[in-house]
């Protein structure tokens, strides 16, 4: 069976996507036993913060992973497809350096989300040592939990209206090259 050679060019974006959704996941789940069973303002309290702010980085990367997929596919289509274009080495050689990006924040992804669950369970760990008891199913930790993937949405929705905000930003042509954008110009 023949390869597509669109699909091993975009795979990796889409499989980057994926580990950073199961990462999101545990994420999410190790920062809010760390909230749920911590005092508020305590050094736990800002650990799970910590986490879930990491969390949320974590789904900004996936996000931006699979929408690269979908901003280059025009691109590969049109190298890929028909052989003999004029210019597609150049723009290659962005899908190549975009690959190679999306492996190395792919791999800081995992050694982040590694980190993150290690401190937590020690957090974890300690807390049941010191024989604190906190709440088990409660209303409280289902809302922390709904608050949680609510705001992994908006960081998703957010990281996307980002990259889109940047491509479409109009530049300002005082600088004589074009370079400055509008928002540098407006300051």
């Amino acid at each position: 069976m023949p390869v597509d050679p669109v699909y091993e060019t975009l795979h990796p974006f889409h499989q980057w996507a994926q580990i950073a959704a199961v990462c999101a996941l545990l994420l999410a789940l190790a920062s809010c036993a760390v909230l749920t069973f911590s005092r508020r303002f305590s050094r736990r309290w800002w650990l799970g913060l910590g986490i879930l702010g990491l969390c949320l980085l974590v789904v900004a990367f996936g996000e931006r992973s699979r929408s690269a997929s979908v901003d280059l596919r025009p691109v590969v289509v049109g190298c890929l497809a028909p052989p003999g274009i004029s210019g597609c080495d150049i723009w290659l050689s962005f899908v190549t350096d975009a690959q190679q990006r999306v492996a190395t924040l792919g791999a800081l992804t995992l050694v982040c989300t590694v980190f993150g669950l290690i401190v937590a369970s020690i957090a974890l760990i300690r807390m049941r040592n010191a024989n604190v008891v906190g709440p088990h199913l409660s209303p409280a930790v289902i809302g922390l939990l709904i608050g949680i993937f609510t705001a992994g949405f908006g960081i998703m929705l957010t990281a996307d209206s980002i990259a889109r905000w940047i491509e479409t930003t109009k530049f300002n042509p005082g600088d004589g090259l074009g370079l400055l954008p509008q928002l540098y110009a407006m300051f």
